[in-house]
């Protein structure tokens, strides 16, 4: 079920509202120790004689500027936090290039940097979750990761150059993984929120870093550099012993998953021994680590243990390697370069993982790919396993290069999503082909007629991922040609004034994906009832898809109410017929606003109803990942 994640989520909210409580004295610490500080500068001073004009008239000037330095720390601290919590919540891409990250293009055909976008894909593919753009923190020459953003939609990953050069296909896709089950298990928007309330706790100590170390060719300044760190050491000592307290069974908690995820334990061991045993270990060169430790792999700072935020290297492998005898054997640098030459040799096979694939699965057919229905309601809908990782790998390999590349760069993919949408019949295609000429840029136009062949010939299943594909390169687009391009997608949509699943499924992802202020906001239904007819069209456009015999819908649709009990008071049986995904579209906005209890007993709901026949359609399928998607609880790919 999917209460997992919702249970994640609320835990994670818990963890935040203590956290206010904690800054509270943080910040109230810092104050008292800015005022007393300059107080006792300045009577210090006094007393040794140094009595300017200003102390003989006024004996108490000291403690009044002792006082406006406290007002002054007060407010720094509270504009920090401010400004933190809103860059992260707008940018998260921000805080990578102020680590030092370069973004990777997924045009990209250096070796390990085409591998390491190829296991994102996959992986976000197969958990449901947007494929996040991807940094490289070039500078760093140890093995380290990190995911940011507010929500999975907005996530951002890094990984150092250190790792693309230590690391294997199997290591890499274990350390991505663990990334990815943060996102999962709601560590994300906690990691930020903390963020961005222990930042003016420890802005101070990061200048003196980056005085001390600068990040360019400058020479340093000592003097102001030791002088900042030393003030701003208490509030680097109590953000560090909170984050710890916060951050270490997260740690565990994520080890294991991505042993789940990816059913291979020897990837995750293998890449923390080699952190143990790599000669920069996970340490960070860039000054401005201190304020993210939190958020890596791995410990990327040289501190004393009880100052670590994450759990020792030995306790990790143990967790998962009981015969671990504590021993870090020295690597050797670096391991990586061959594969360079297996994308050389195999330059159709752009996900590797298609061999584990096609050991594992061979004679199987490529056309149960796309579609997984979990097992009904006894696992939780919203956790991805091996299986759902297998089927993203083939699938990723079954797609036509052509159409991978185009997903590749921004005009490409606004072409591919385009394509996508231009209906079969002549009339309605002559229309979209009119709209499109008008508002899209030529650049753009031109590319959709090379595309239209290979769209026509693509499976069903394998659009909507295909669209998935497209939007790190979509989000290159500025706001406003967001908002242009999104509403072209919409006239294509709608030009025959009907709306298919497909057609609703791509338009909500990419609205989903490129305008996060249109979905939703802060949760204005906490009761079920307030939703009744909401949630009523929902469950029988749910159910009418999924099944031609109205008779049987009306049993599935009931199947779904029953999960939802009476809480929701009576809820009325609608049948639309094609009119259904309109009529979800228009009213699936308003249900997007419920509380988290809420959006889990509906997205429970909606299971129950398309499992009622122990069937899965893909329109049931997609009109699934919408729900996850509008939730933001992502739904692992669907398997028939």
């Amino acid at each position: 079920m999917a209460s997992n994640f919702f249970d994640a989520q609320e835990a994670a909210q818990r963890t935040t509202g203590r956290l206010v409580w904690v800054f509270v004295p943080i910040v109230g610490l810092s104050v008292i120790i800015a005022t007393l500080s300059v107080a006792a500068m300045g009577y210090g001073l006094a007393w040794l004689g140094f009595r300017w004009t200003y102390l003989a008239e006024a004996p108490y000037a000291p403690l009044a500027v002792a006082v406006l330095a406290g007002t002054i720390t007060l407010a720094f601290l509270l504009v920090e936090m401010v400004a933190t919590y809103r860059h992260l919540s707008r940018s998260p891409e921000s805080l990578m290039m102020h680590l030092g990250g370069k973004e990777l293009r997924a045009t990209s055909r250096h070796g390990p940097e085409r591998v390491l976008l190829n296991v994102v894909e996959e992986m976000a593919i197969a958990a449901g979750v947007p494929v996040p753009r991807v940094y490289v923190l070039e500078r760093e020459v140890g093995i380290n990761a990190l995911v940011a953003g507010m929500s999975p939609r907005e996530s951002v990953l890094a990984v150092t150059r250190g790792s693309l050069r230590s690391l294997d296909r199997d290591e890499l896709q274990g350390l991505v993984a663990h990334e990815f089950c943060h996102l999962l298990n709601g560590d994300m928007r906690l990691n930020c929120h903390l963020m961005a309330l222990l930042q003016g706790a420890v802005q101070v100590d990061t200048w003196g870093r980056e005085m001390l170390y600068p990040l360019d060719d400058r020479g340093g300044n000592v003097v102001g550099g030791v002088i900042f760190r030393t003030v701003g050491a208490i509030g680097v000592g109590i953000s560090r012993l909170i984050k710890r307290a916060i951050g270490r069974q997260r740690e565990y908690l994520a080890d294991a998953t991505a042993v789940q995820f990816t059913r291979n334990p020897a990837a995750v061991v293998g890449v923390l021994k080699k952190v143990g045993g790599h000669p920069a270990g996970s340490r960070l060169a860039t000054p401005r680590a201190e304020l993210a430790s939190h958020m890596f792999f791995a410990e990327g700072l040289r501190l004393a243990p009880w100052a670590r935020v994450h759990p020792p290297l030995e306790q990790r492998v143990l967790q998962l390697d009981g015969d671990f005898d504590g021993h870090f054997a020295p690597i050797e640098l670096p391991a990586f370069d061959r594969w360079e030459t297996i994308l050389d040799e195999h330059p159709r096979i752009e996900s590797m993982a298609t061999l584990m694939c096609e050991r594992e699965e061979r004679g199987r057919s490529a056309k149960a790919v796309g579609i997984l229905l979990p097992a009904l309601l006894g696992a939780n809908l919203t956790a991805p396993r091996s299986t759902h990782l297998r089927y993203a790998s083939a699938l990723l390999a079954e797609l036509p290069t052509k159409l991978r590349q185009a997903s590749a760069s921004v005009d490409s993919a606004q072409a591919l999503a385009c394509a996508l949408l231009l209906s079969k019949g002549r009339g309605v295609r002559e229309r979209q082909w009119e709209a499109l000429k008008n508002e899209i840029p030529r650049g753009v136009l031109e590319q959709i007629p090379p595309l239209m062949g290979e769209v026509a010939d693509l499976p069903r299943y394998a659009r909507l991922p295909l669209v998935e594909l497209a939007m790190p390169s979509l989000r290159q687009l500025s706001r406003s040609a967001r908002r242009e391009f999104l509403n072209v997608v919409d006239k294509l949509a709608h030009a025959d004034d009907e709306l298919d699943v497909f057609e609703l499924a791509l338009s909500y992802t990419m609205t989903h994906h490129l305008e996060i202020d249109t979905w939703g906001g802060k949760a204005g239904y906490h009761s079920l009832r307030s939703l009744r007819d909401e949630v009523s069209i929902l469950l029988s456009v749910l159910a009418e898809i999924g099944h031609r015999d109205l008779a049987k819908a009306s049993l599935a649709f009931q199947e779904g109410a029953k999960r939802l009990g009476s809480a929701a008071g009576e809820l009325t049986w609608t049948p639309a017929g094609a009119k259904g995904p309109k009529l979800f579209a228009a009213t699936f906005p308003t249900i997007i606003n419920a509380s988290p209890a809420i959006k889990r007993r509906i997205l429970e709901a909606s299971a129950a109803c398309i499992e009622y026949d122990r069937k899965l359609s893909v329109d049931e399928a997609e009109l699934m990942r919408v729900i996850g998607s509008g939730f933001d609880c992502p739904i692992p790919m669907l398997v028939r």
